[in-house]
C-alpha cells in the first residue's frame, strides 16, 4: 500500500518538475532573446532555433489578432470598405454623367446648333504651354481633322482637331503658333485671322486703328464649311496701338475658359 502511494507521489512530482523545468527554460530563453545582440548573439540564435515552433505560433496568433474582424454579414472589413468605395465611385460617375447631360441640354437650346452634332470627349493631356491637348475620341467616332472643339464649361471654341487615331485625337489650341482661324471681332463685322502666339494667347494682326476694338469684345470663329454658324472662340484681352505700326492695333486674345482645368469637351461635327 505504501509503495503504491509512493509511486503516485513520485509520478506527480516528476510531472510537476517537467512543467516547471520547461517554464524555467522558456523564461530564461526569453530573457536571453531580448538581451542586446552584442551580448548574447549565439544564445539568441540557439534559443530562436530551439523554440521556433512556439515562437512561430505566437507570431501567427499576434497577426491573427490584427486581421480585420468580420462584419455581421460575414464579410471582412476590407471587403466592406471596398464596396463602399465602389458605391462612392459610381455616385461620382453618375454625377459626371448628369453634368454632361445638363451641358448637352444647354447646347440643344441654341436653335442654330440643331444641325450639328456634339460628341463629347474626356481631356487626357494638356501640354504645359497650353497649345495642344489630347482627347479620348477618334475617327471611329466620326471625328475628322479640322473639326472644331468646344469647351463644355462655357460653349466656346478652343481649337481644332489636328491629328487622329481610332479612339484619340490631338487638338491644336488657338494659342498654338501654327493656328490660324478666320474670325470676326464683336458684332461690328470686323474680320481678321486669329493667330496663336505660343504663350497661351493669340493675336489678330492687320486691324486698322480706325476700327472700334476694345478689351472685352467677343471674338467669333467665322461661319465656314466646317462650322455652320459663327461661334465664340475668345475674348479681346488687350487692345493697344502697335508701337511698330501706329496705324494698326496690337490685339491680344485669350480663351474665355480656363483650358488647364478642362475635363470634358465636345467636337463640333457639322451637318452632312
Amino acid at each position: 500500500m505504501r509503495s503504491g502511494n509512493a509511486a503516485v507521489m513520485t509520478s506527480k512530482w516528476t510531472n510537476i518538475s517537467k512543467r516547471m523545468l520547461f517554464a524555467y527554460f522558456m523564461l530564461s530563453g526569453l530573457i536571453f532573446l531580448f538581451t542586446p545582440a552584442r551580448v548574447t548573439n549565439r544564445l539568441q540564435l540557439a534559443y530562436a532555433g530551439l523554440f521556433s515552433g512556439p515562437l512561430s505560433t505566437g507570431r501567427t496568433l499576434a497577426l491573427a489578432s490584427r486581421t480585420p474582424a468580420a462584419s455581421e454579414a460575414g464579410a471582412s472589413a476590407d471587403t466592406v470598405r471596398r464596396l463602399k468605395n465602389d458605391v462612392a465611385n459610381l455616385r461620382a460617375q453618375l454625377r459626371a454623367a448628369n453634368t454632361t447631360i445638363y451641358q448637352l441640354a444647354r447646347v440643344r437650346t441654341v436653335r442654330a446648333w440643331d444641325r450639328m452634332a456634339f460628341p463629347t470627349a474626356a481631356v487626357t493631356v494638356v501640354n504645359p504651354a497650353q497649345t495642344e491637348m489630347i482627347i479620348k475620341l477618334g475617327d471611329e467616332e466620326g471625328v475628322a481633322v479640322g473639326h472644331y472643339v468646344m469647351a463644355l464649361s462655357d460653349h466656346s471654341l478652343i481649337g481644332r482637331v489636328s491629328a487622329l487615331s481610332p479612339h484619340t485625337a490631338k487638338v491644336k489650341l488657338i494659342s498654338d503658333p501654327t493656328s490660324q482661324v478666320p474670325v470676326e471681332i464683336g458684332l461690328s463685322g470686323i474680320q481678321g485671322v486669329l493667330q496663336g502666339r505660343g504663350d497661351g494667347t493669340a493675336k489678330i494682326p492687320l486691324i486698322s486703328t480706325r476700327q472700334a476694338v476694345a478689351a472685352g469684345d467677343p471674338v467669333y470663329a467665322r461661319r465656314q464649311m466646317d462650322l455652320d454658324v459663327p461661334m465664340v472662340i475668345g475674348q479681346v484681352a488687350e487692345c493697344r496701338k502697335d508701337p511698330d505700326h501706329p496705324l494698326l492695333w496690337d490685339i491680344t486674345v485669350r480663351a474665355t475658359c480656363d483650358i488647364a482645368t478642362l475635363e470634358d469637351v465636345a467636337v463640333v461635327v457639322p451637318a452632312q
